[in-house]
């Protein structure tokens, strides 16, 4: 996937736009209906060691992480109601406060602009910001009908004391693009890839 691809950008791609391949008649399982979608190039993706769908230009260096003041959508709001929100996250910054009963914006405004870490995250919302992010966002936007029959599997927390989740491809992965092909999404998985 390319950087300057943002996520709404890239599920548009996937979805609602053809190949040039498809509208030349190379892709010969392109459904007709989708042969009149806007023209983009496909997005790109690959699977790590473990069969799960990667990003296989993804840079840990290119990603920013929110801050709090952006994960907890505080941006927009008056303080009052940033202070009734952040109640309900006081668990988060209660030990930097001298009174977590008795605390003031002011004190925590150091702590609202520094940048979360991945460990701040749930496990689906941290796996977002890695090169797991793409698999997760098209299968999140599939019918999952379509899904089982492509052979993409949601895991969640592999093993005790796991956070991971990405989505696995149980299959043979030649079949895949032609599937992919079938469905209409402009997207070109790479069979030899190890992120």
């Amino acid at each position: 996937m390319s950087l300057e691809v943002n996520r709404r950008d890239f599920l548009k791609i996937i979805f609602k736009t053809t190949s040039a391949a498809a509208v030349s008649g190379v892709l010969p399982y392109w459904p007709r209906e989708a042969l009149t979608r806007p023209v983009m190039d496909p997005i790109e993706l690959g699977f790590d060691s473990g069969n799960y769908l990667i990003d296989i230009n993804f840079d840990w260096y290119s990603q920013d992480l929110p801050t709090f003041r952006e994960l907890l959508n505080l941006t927009d709001l008056s303080a009052k109601e940033q202070r009734e929100r952040l109640e309900e996250d006081k668990w988060r910054f209660e030990h930097i406060v001298l009174d977590p009963d008795h605390w003031y914006l002011h004190e925590i405004q150091d702590f609202l602009d520094s940048e979360v870490e991945l460990d701040d995250l749930g496990p689906w919302q941290a796996m977002t910001y890695t090169q797991y992010a793409p698999g997760l966002e098209i299968y999140d936007h599939m019918d999952q009908q379509d899904a089982d029959r492509l052979g993409l599997l949601l895991t969640e927390c592999c093993h005790p004391g796991s956070d991971f989740v990405g989505v696995k491809f149980l299959g043979d992965p030649k079949e895949l693009n032609f599937d992919l092909q079938k469905l209409g999404m402009n997207l070109w998985i790479q069979e030899n890839c190890d992120g």
